[in-house]
C-alpha cells in the first residue's frame, strides 16, 4: 500500500472537505426553496388585490438582485406553459382595474379589506391541524405537500408556539 492509500490512523479524523460548486448549488436551492412561499404569495396577491396592493406587495418584499432572479425563475417554474393557451392563463384578468368589484363605480378608499391569510400562513395551519391528528412529521408534510425540510421548520414553530403558551 502506497502512503495515499493508506487508511487513517485508529481515532484520527479526517475532514470532510465539501467542495466549493455543492456549496453554491446549495445556497441556490435554499434560496429557491424560500422564494416558493413569495411567488404563490405574489401569485395571489396579484389575483387578489389591485395594482396599489400589488405595489405594498412588491415593495415590501425588499428582494436583492440575486433573491429577485430566483423570485423570477421560481415563478417561471411554476406557470402550465405548455398545456395552456395565452387566453387561459390571463382568463382570470378583468382589464377594468380602475372599476370596482362589480365593474361599475370604482371601490370605496376608506373602505378596509378584509385580512387574508397568506398562502405560507394557510399552509401553515393546514400542517399544524394535520399534526393536531397526531400524524408523524413526514405523513402531515406529504398530505400538506411541503417539503421535509419546511416541515422541521413548522415543527420549530409550533414548539415555539406551544412554549408561549405555557
Amino acid at each position: 500500500m502506497t502512503p495515499r492509500s493508506q487508511p487513517p490512523l485508529p481515532g484520527l479524523t479526517v475532514p470532510l472537505v465539501t467542495h466549493p460548486s455543492a456549496a453554491a448549488a446549495r445556497k441556490r436551492g435554499d434560496l429557491a426553496e424560500r422564494m416558493v412561499d413569495v411567488a404563490c404569495e405574489l401569485a395571489l396577491t396579484v389575483r387578489d388585490q389591485d395594482r396599489a396592493g400589488i405595489g405594498r406587495y412588491l415593495s415590501s418584499l425588499r428582494l436583492d438582485e440575486e433573491e429577485a432572479r430566483a423570485l423570477v425563475i421560481v415563478l417561471a417554474a411554476m406557470v402550465p406553459a405548455e398545456d395552456r393557451s395565452k387566453q387561459d392563463m390571463l382568463a382570470w384578468v378583468n382589464f377594468t382595474e380602475f372599476d370596482g368589484p362589480d365593474g361599475g363605480e370604482p371601490a370605496d378608499a376608506g373602505e378596509e379589506p378584509e385580512p387574508v391569510l397568506s398562502f405560507r400562513e394557510r399552509r401553515f395551519l393546514e400542517y399544524a391541524e394535520l399534526r393536531g391528528y397526531n400524524l408523524p412529521v413526514d405523513e402531515a408534510a406529504r398530505r400538506a405537500r411541503v417539503s421535509k425540510r419546511t416541515a422541521e421548520r413548522y415543527e420549530a414553530e409550533l414548539k415555539r408556539e406551544g412554549a408561549d403558551a405555557a
